[in-house]
């Protein structure tokens, strides 16, 4: 839960158009998170507005999307072109413990929640475009691809599409990156049933639409085309697509008009 009676929101006259910066205090963290929103221009005053959750990977916080990828250019760019739906882009931070928190429930914290109870309860409250009948839809980075394809799966009565970027499918992926050991914040009960394989399985009645991509030289490549492979062969309808890069900013600046793409189909469809 969000007091917002101790949040902060940053001042329209100094911030560059279209962007706020919210400071908020959960409870779920146990302290203070922080989510940057993009509000384009031309859907201002809409109602009902669809918004994308954006998640960033390890080491990184509620600016990366914004001022590490350049997100808001990309979708600007393609809502010129009449290329895509008009969105919101809500851009939080995982909740900033240690390397990364891999957007999990610990021991410490609630960062799952965080996501899909604060954040959201966070922008409805300050934006009137957001109202309970806005669709929302997921996307995220390396562990915010984890995160992404995660939530997306286990709130499906939430999210209305997922997309994910050199993600992290499973909980050995996540310590390669990280220094922390995460047997010691996580129960083993969420350790077991962690991958996304499992979880994938586990909620196959009621999936959203849901894709995901990776870089041919990235490091979880191998992951990424093991994970295709095992969806495929257990029957789970979803997309996966291989590209030409890296595990870096230049491939998600490149890919997430990918993931702003998939969610303007599944709008359209819906229309």
């Amino acid at each position: 839960m969000v007091n917002f009676e101790h949040s902060s929101i940053t001042n329209e006259l100094y911030t560059p158009d279209g962007i706020t910066c919210l400071s908020l205090k959960s409870s779920n963290l146990r302290g203070r998170g922080e989510v940057t929103i993009y509000l384009p221009r031309n859907c201002r005053r809409q109602n009902n507005l669809p918004f994308i959750i954006l998640l960033h990977g390890v080491y990184g916080s509620h600016f990366s999307w914004l001022f590490q990828a350049g997100a808001h250019l990309v979708l600007e760019r393609m809502l010129n072109a009449n290329a895509a739906h008009p969105f919101m882009l809500v851009m939080p931070s995982d909740g900033l413990m240690g390397d990364g928190t891999g957007y999990l429930p610990h021991k410490e914290g609630n960062y799952e929640k965080w996501i899909v109870e604060d954040v959201i309860e966070a922008i409805n409250y300050h934006f009137d475009e957001i109202t309970a009948d806005s669709l929302s839809f997921i996307s995220g980075l390396s562990m915010g691809g984890y995160g992404a394809l995660r939530l997306g799966m286990i709130y499906p009565d939430l999210f209305s599409g997922i997309s994910a970027h050199s993600a992290i499918t499973d909980l050995q992926d996540y310590q390669t990156f990280i220094d922390e050991d995460f047997h010691n914040y996580l129960s083993p009960e969420l350790i077991e049933g962690a991958s996304i394989l499992d979880i994938a399985i586990l909620n196959r009645s009621h999936l959203p639409p849901f894709r995901f991509d990776c870089g041919d030289q990235d490091r979880l490549i191998e992951s990424n085309r093991r994970l295709n492979r095992q969806l495929t062969d257990a029957g789970i309808p979803h997309d996966y697509r291989e590209f030409p890069g890296i595990h870096n900013y230049e491939y998600w600046t490149e890919h997430i008009a990918d993931s702003i793409s998939f969610f303007s189909k599944l709008m359209r469809k819906r229309s």
